[in-house]
């Protein structure tokens, strides 16, 4: 919002004034272009050598402003213990880089994206739980028990997701992410229905939306487990 930018720019100089402050990065739906009203601003912050320090978090003018800090070795080793932080540096948007050290983490974060693989105990531990919430559902259903339906597509609906991006081979984003991230997947279903059965539609569509999802991401995940093991 154009509202925000002298705020963004006023941090931006707070921040710059610091000498162990090498690069500014904005990230979240404000980086994206998908913020609203009362969306927060976030900033991820890039430390000088080895220098550490904790999350922090104010109201500014109003504005609830989050600041992540990192410095190189810890930003690196984030990317590859926790996929979710590549994120940051794909959506995030460069406010300042002295020495190009953020553009080499981007440029770092797109790789890890682009040859990103789910770890086998994953995703067998993930086709483990879609199987039993899959059977929970299909029994609700069954007994026609409204309220167990509705809780249970409700519950699965995160797990649904991290099995979306899993069958895709895809690191699953952060929750404000999600919808900004989900048009290059491939899906069962096209995008806008698949969403919108969900999430908006009555319980015995989004129930059977669920059913659906689960079927075709076990199917996924089953067929590449076999094929890895067909090469070993």
């Amino acid at each position: 919002m154009p509202w925000m930018e002298p705020l963004i720019e006023s941090t931006v100089a707070t921040l710059r004034a610091d000498p162990k402050v090498a690069g500014i990065l904005l990230t979240g739906s404000q980086a994206r272009g998908d913020n609203i009203p009362g969306s927060d601003l976030d900033f991820w912050v890039l430390l000088t050598g080895v220098s550490v320090r904790r999350f922090r978090a104010e109201q500014q003018d109003g504005v609830w402003t989050e600041f992540h800090f990192r410095n190189l070795v810890q930003a690196r080793e984030l990317m590859r213990q926790n996929p979710m932080e590549l994120y940051s540096h794909l959506d995030g948007r460069i406010l300042y880089d002295e020495g190009g050290k953020l553009a080499e983490l981007r440029a770092e974060a797109q790789h890890l994206y682009d040859t990103f693989q789910v770890l086998e105990a994953d995703r067998r531990a993930l086709a483990q739980w879609l199987t039993s919430a899959k059977r929970k559902l299909e029994a609700a259903l069954q007994e026609g028990n409204l309220l167990k339906v509705s809780f249970l597509a409700s519950t699965a609906s995160w797990k649904l997701m991290e099995g979306l991006w899993a069958a895709n081979s895809k690191p699953v984003p952060p929750r404000g992410a999600v919808f900004a991230h989900i048009h290059p997947l491939e899906t069962p279903l096209p995008h806008d229905e698949l969403l919108q059965n969900l999430f908006e539609a009555e319980p015995y569509i989004r129930a059977k939306t669920s059913l659906t999802l689960m079927d075709w991401v076990l199917g996924r995940l089953a067929n590449s487990v076999e094929g890895r093991e067909s090469r070993v």
